[in-house]
């Protein structure tokens, strides 16, 4: 995946080192496989192919959030009734 900026501060590339790219699928930790782990692009969350012979795969966006918050990569925030 090509992402614009340069080094871990400036454009995608940046974001990509931070918890917003991890959350987009810009970065995938070393313990998870890329193709499993689904990328948000301008035209919706894609899964990356093995190859660069075939096409993006759609990823319908409660399926990629889902997968998201179960590798960590989405937080979701927990509230407690007792303030």
């Amino acid at each position: 995946m090509h992402l614009c900026g340069w080094g871990n501060h400036s454009g995608c590339h940046g974001v990509a080192h931070t918890g917003e790219g991890e959350a987009k699928g810009w970065a995938v930790r070393s313990h998870f496989t890329p193709a499993d782990v689904p990328v948000l692009t301008p035209a919706g969350w894609r899964r990356l192919p093995a190859t660069p012979d075939h096409p993006l795969e759609p990823v319908p966006t409660p399926d990629a959030v889902e997968y998201m918050v179960l590798i960590g990569a989405i937080k979701i925030p927990t509230y407690s009734r007792n303030g």
